[in-house]
């Protein structure tokens, strides 16, 4: 029987392969509790698990020379940025490298998507503009919307121990059902902590048109959010949107959320007191 060569899902190259994580194992270190809840994909379902999630089948020079860089700036954002919990009436002023940033969501959603089992548009000049390799190829939107934590009611009479709010997840990432007619050809979602990327792709065979209409309907549709472009700054005021009232408008992520939860409860109850 003749043997298969695996090949890495970026270069396509039949090498040996090494494990790439779909975040970055800074994030990961860098969370507020020493470590973020995963949700990975098995064969009995999904399992929240208290370690990075990774894939097994990307070269090590994709991995380590090519991809590590969109890895390292993405840490220098978080540290910048996304490690702020934002409330009710913030304003940022994000400064940004747009290539350097879509490469990254891009990369992020491709790694989910196979780690998931998810469809994900690909080609070979867009896994090689991942790379850094090509340009930027048509025609990519991405919206940040800031969404604010949940503030919880106060009781009276009652010393309350717990989180006075319930702030959004970690990091997640999701495909975005987009509706047929708006001129797009797939949308990915990707949090961190309260910063909410919304990537679209657009339909090359739509009309300018069509494709400029349905971004604008989008944009209507999502409270607070700001479209980043290569002019590489954007100042976003938080959205009105809290993270409780998010998940109710957004029922395909309560499973992952409530996963996460529980793990995270379980840890809590391990620790020493």
């Amino acid at each position: 029987m003749k043997k298969t060569t695996r090949v890495c899902a970026y270069c396509g190259i039949g090498t040996d392969l090494t494990n790439e994580h779909v975040f970055p194992e800074c994030i990961h270190k860098r969370s507020s509790s020493g470590g973020t809840i995963s949700i990975a994909h098995t064969p009995q379902g999904d399992k929240a698990v208290d370690a990075p999630v990774q894939v097994n089948d990307v070269c090590s020079v994709c991995n380590h020379e090519k991809l590590s860089k969109l890895d390292t700036y993405i840490c220098e954002l978080y540290d910048q940025y996304f490690k702020t919990i934002v409330h009710s009436g913030d304003r940022t002023d994000f400064r940004f490298d747009f290539d350097l940033l879509l490469r990254w969501l891009l990369k992020t959603m491709y790694n989910t998507s196979r780690s998931r089992g998810w469809e994900f548009r690909r080609d070979d000049e867009l896994l090689k503009y991942i790379l850094g390799e090509m340009p930027r190829p048509p025609i990519f939107r991405v919206l940040l919307q800031l969404i604010i934590p949940t503030q919880m009611p106060l009781v009276r009479g009652q010393v309350r121990t717990e989180a006075k709010e319930i702030s959004p997840m970690g990091g997640s990432s999701n495909n975005l059902g987009v509706a047929r007619g708006l001129g797009f050809v797939q949308g990915y979602r990707l949090s961190l902590n309260s910063y909410f990327f919304h990537i679209f792709r657009e339909d090359e065979a739509a009309s300018s048109r069509t494709r400029e209409l349905g971004f604008r309907k989008i944009l209507n549709q999502t409270l607070g959010g700001c479209e980043l472009s290569d002019k590489n700054r954007a100042v976003v005021f938080s959205s009105s949107l809290d993270y409780m009232t998010y998940l109710k408008e957004n029922p395909i992520l309560i499973p992952q959320v409530e996963l996460a939860k529980h793990r995270s409860d379980q840890l809590r109850k391990k620790k020493p007191i």
